[in-house]
């Protein structure tokens, strides 16, 4: 399950950052890959709702190695 870390105002709009545990295993047709595990950070924000009908919008993903 994810977390909002932090929320406020950044300019006049307001932002939360999410943070959730992600693990991916690629598997191609002769060779695959161990799982690796990382930490997805998104920064959600505040946008015109007519330009976004949920007035909601991801402005910055940021990966992080999680081993």
């Amino acid at each position: 399950p994810g977390v909002i870390r932090g929320s406020g105002t950044i300019g006049d709009k307001f932002a939360w950052e999410y943070q959730y545990p992600v693990t991916l295993k690629l598997d191609g047709q002769q060779s695959g890959s161990p799982p690796q595990r990382f930490i997805f950070t998104l920064r959600i924000q505040q946008t015109d709702v007519r330009v976004k009908n949920a007035g909601l919008e991801v402005t910055q993903v940021i990966t992080t190695n999680a081993n």
